[in-house]
């Protein structure tokens, strides 16, 4: 038998205690570690302590927090009395020299710790066996079912997680979820703000919906409005950002609110009334569950670290990417390979793993019309729709109360797709960052934008 302190690495127990101290947020990504992994009574205590913490949506880990944390626990408090840790506040400063900075290797520390308890477990297991085989009551298939049993429950706790059980056991519950989310208006899920779009589409909790459009043609307008008519509905939303600051956002999301055009926003050359709006706007703005991150290169611990933070702490129930750009500039293979990657991720790690919808950008190429660099995206979306300008040919034939631009559904798994020729009429205001449905084209003539709805033509707040 090897030398039992083969099997333990207090470095690492020591580094991901010090590195959640510090960054508490790296367990809102896949969390690897249970207390009992670790080997030193201290540091399971720490551990359970912080989990906590994070699970509680606090994550400011200081001598306050996490010295109450500590003594909430009568048997967490007795086992920490055994260690001779006379300042919790200098512990938590020496912490800080080995903490890591980034979530690879805080992640390298993790999976030291799980390797090093599922080591003492086997070995433990082994000895347990051993003894086993020496007892003349059991038979055969008593030790076989003791040998078989103990593995499985140790791949269960370490490897597969334990929580597969036969579909007939879940359904009821899954069946009640389904009905929870259907809308008296007939619709499933997170409506679009586009009624007609509704027809074809709703978003799902799990499901990922593409939108593709060509550059500088609208694609974060739409992605605003649909995250603004989620906010009004009470949904928790997040935009991360690619390309937009906050100081460029705010405007477009005020005009968007307030129907003063963005140019006036900017510069501040709007009337008096139109000040009025603009401030209730931002008023209105600053109450809503919203949350806008600019974060133009893609880090998926990141993403997922931030999603979940506003699961656990404000019910986050829309994400919105805008959008997924290559990370890779330098030769077609890896630009492709890194969109596939990307979309997979926010379609399984992030729409699945969370439970939400998730709706993210792509780029249409302009002389193909279709998804540009690679393919591979929609291999994982549920939807992908095409986001484009009417043609001047369109324009012609439809009419202007038909819009000026128009959604394509290219690819549907929960329902049908439009046709060839067919689409659904966009009215976008670019000056307002407004997009709304406009009158169904039909090829018959001019008619009046007068004839569209009000709730189809303005945002309402």
């Amino acid at each position: 038998m090897g030398n039992t302190g083969d099997l333990t690495d207090t470095m690492a127990e020591g580094g991901v205690i010090a590195t959640l101290i510090y960054h508490p947020e790296f367990l809102l990504s896949e969390n690897i570690l249970k207390p009992g992994f670790f080997s030193k009574t201290d540091n399971k205590c720490f551990f359970w302590a912080i989990e906590k913490l994070v699970a509680s949506g606090v994550d400011n880990v200081d001598v306050v927090n996490l010295g109450n944390t500590l003594n909430s626990d009568l048997k967490i408090k007795h086992a920490m009395e055994q260690y001779s840790i006379s300042s919790l506040q200098s512990y938590i400063d020496m912490a800080k020299n080995a903490a890591r900075g980034t979530y690879e290797e805080y992640r390298l520390l993790a999976e030291n710790v799980v390797t090093c308890a599922f080591r003492r477990e086997l070995e433990a297991f082994a000895v347990s066996v051993g003894k086993e085989c020496h007892n003349r009551e059991l038979s055969l298939d008593d030790l076989n079912d003791y040998v078989t049993g103990g593995i499985t429950r140790m791949a269960e706790r370490f490897i597969f997680g334990g929580d597969s059980v036969l579909f007939g056991e879940k359904i009821d519950d899954v069946w009640a979820a389904i009905e929870n989310k259907r809308n008296d208006d007939g619709t499933y899920g997170l409506p679009s703000k586009v009624d007609s779009l509704n027809d074809y589409i709703t978003y799902g909790d799990g499901e990922l919906t593409l939108i593709a459009g060509s550059t500088g043609k609208g694609k974060s307008a739409f992605f605003l409005n649909e995250g603004m008519y989620a906010v009004q509905r009470g949904v928790t939303t997040m935009i991360i950002d690619t390309e937009l600051t906050d100081e460029v956002f705010l405007p477009r999301a005020l005009a968007n609110i307030s129907g003063v055009p963005v140019r006036k926003i900017r510069s501040g050359t709007y009337t008096n009334e139109e000040c009025k709006r603009v401030l209730a706007a931002k008023d209105w703005l600053k109450m809503q569950p919203f949350i806008h991150q600019y974060d133009p290169v893609f880090q998926k611990s990141k993403v997922e670290q931030m999603a979940w933070k506003w699961k656990n702490q404000k019910n986050l129930g829309l994400l919105i990417y805008d959008y997924i750009k290559p990370s890779e500039r330098f030769g077609a293979a890896d630009i492709s390979q890194s969109l596939g990657i990307m979309t997979d991720f926010l379609k399984n790690t992030i729409a699945g793993g969370i439970g939400i919808p998730v709706i993210a950008g792509l780029q249409l190429n302009k002389q193909t019309g279709i998804v540009a660099d690679s393919m591979k995206p929609e291999r994982y979306a549920d939807t992908l729709i095409y986001w484009k300008e009417k043609t001047v040919e369109e324009l012609r034939k439809d009419s202007m109360a038909c819009g000026n631009y128009k959604l394509e559904v290219v690819k549907n798994r929960n329902g049908a797709t439009t046709g060839e020729d067919e689409y659904i009429d966009i009215m976008f205001q670019g000056d307002l960052m407004r997009v709304s449905a406009a009158k169904k084209h039909n090829g018959d003539g001019e008619t009046d934008f007068e004839d569209v709805p009000e709730s189809e033509r303005v945002f309402n707040n």
